[in-house]
């Protein structure tokens, strides 16, 4: 959430929203446009690495439900800070 958000409880408008009507530079719409364009690609690339990546994690882990009174195995590694040694 952006402080602009929590102030005025909803999102800020886009300046190149703006940009793209007012303009009447032509190159001016083309570069905000193409701009653009290359935003919702990102974004899009981005949406999915993000739910490869889930797959991938989804994949090697199980659901499991424990009751009370139940034994299980904790396998714990020590943890050294390397930075810090004395």
């Amino acid at each position: 959430m952006t402080p602009f958000q929590a102030l005025y409880g909803y999102e800020p408008p886009k300046w190149k929203d703006f940009a793209l009507l007012d303009s009447k530079v032509l190159v001016v719409k083309d570069h905000l446009g193409e701009s653009q364009r290359i935003i919702n690609l990102l974004k899009e690339n981005l949406t999915m690495a993000c739910n490869r990546m889930k797959q991938q994690v989804d994949q090697h882990c199980s659901e499991r439900e424990f009751k009370e009174r139940d034994w299980v195995f904790v396998r714990l590694q020590p943890y050294k800070k390397l930075s810090l040694k004395q």
